[in-house]
């Protein structure tokens, strides 16, 4: 057998946390959101309906409503953590196949087929861009955008497999075209 036969290929495992990124912020919205509208009730509609009653009405809201209004947040939050636990699974990569031209996505599921992406080139670049969620190949530039909430070793890993520079943002023509005075 030749070592040119031989397949070249490394594989990353991946260790992504969808939920860790998404659940704080989506229950911060939520909690700020009823915030907003118990004030929005207490204050602003109770309090210009009839100005003698208006501390009886905040007292009696903060009594029987608030209560009840924490218990609604955390069967919300619970509700949200339910649903994002099974959009974390359905998008999910769990481990890439590396090869010299090709690039193996294997899911979070394992009865989904794998993702290849393939290209004529060995890559030459790695960006990391901050709002980027999916893998991209630029096969004119032999570049990969890579998601931003990949594995930071496994960036270096697939970096050192393609001998490639890593960017950790796309750079910006508009500079480079901007007249100066």
């Amino acid at each position: 057998m030749k070592p040119d036969d031989l397949q070249v290929y490394t594989i990353v495992k991946i260790e992504q946390d969808l939920i860790e990124e998404t659940f704080p912020f989506y229950t911060a919205c939520l909690g700020f959101g009823m915030y907003a509208m118990h004030f929005f009730i207490v204050y602003v509609f109770l309090g210009f309906s009839d100005q003698s009653l208006v501390l009886d009405r905040i007292i009696w809201m903060g009594t029987y409503i608030t209560p009840y209004i924490f218990h609604f947040w955390m069967l919300a939050a619970i509700s949200i953590l339910i649903v994002l636990f099974f959009r974390d699974y359905r998008k999910g990569i769990r481990q890439i196949k590396l090869e010299p031209n090709q690039i193996t996505l294997y899911p979070k599921q394992k009865k989904q087929e794998p993702q290849v992406l393939s290209f004529e080139h060995s890559i030459q670049t790695l960006f990391l861009p901050e709002k980027n969620t999916s893998f991209k190949i630029d096969a004119e530039n032999r570049s990969l955008l890579l998601p931003s909430t990949l594995y930071s070793p496994a960036i270096l890993k697939i970096a050192q497999f393609y001998d490639a520079k890593l960017v950790k943002e796309e750079t910006n023509d508009k500079s480079e075209f901007q007249d100066e005075d």
